[in-house]
């Protein structure tokens, strides 16, 4: 409708990694600004509030250029996971458990998607 939301988005390093959390409401789009002071990113949480909105999620997810995305599925109905492996053209077998390390992440240029267990 016609409310305002607000969000909290929010960077944190870990062993030498940038962790960011794009809170629990997406834009449409991220400003240049915004995304300016996210900085280098290493592995994005990013939520799938709607199977119409996973296409935006992966956009913004993305556009940090990370090694990881990590899609959290937050739908009522746990369909938007899904549409955004649709959209980020990947079908990773999911994990139950995840361990990272710094060195894991260098030399590759590719993002990988990582789907976690608890969010199917």
């Amino acid at each position: 409708g016609g409310r305002q939301l607000s969000n909290t988005a929010f960077t944190m390093l870990l062993d030498g990694m940038v962790l960011c959390h794009l809170g629990g409401v997406l834009p449409a789009t991220l400003e240049p600004a915004v995304r300016e002071q996210f900085g280098a990113v290493d592995v994005v949480f990013v939520p799938v509030t709607d199977t119409a909105g996973a296409k935006d999620a992966y956009r913004i997810a993305s556009s940090l250029m990370p090694s990881i995305i990590i899609p959290l599925d937050l739908s009522p109905k746990g369909d938007a996971l899904p549409a955004f492996l649709k959209e980020a053209g990947d079908s990773p077998a999911p994990v139950d458990k995840l361990t990272l390390k710094k060195k894991d992440l260098e030399g590759s240029d590719d993002t990988k998607i990582i789907v976690l267990e608890p969010f199917l």
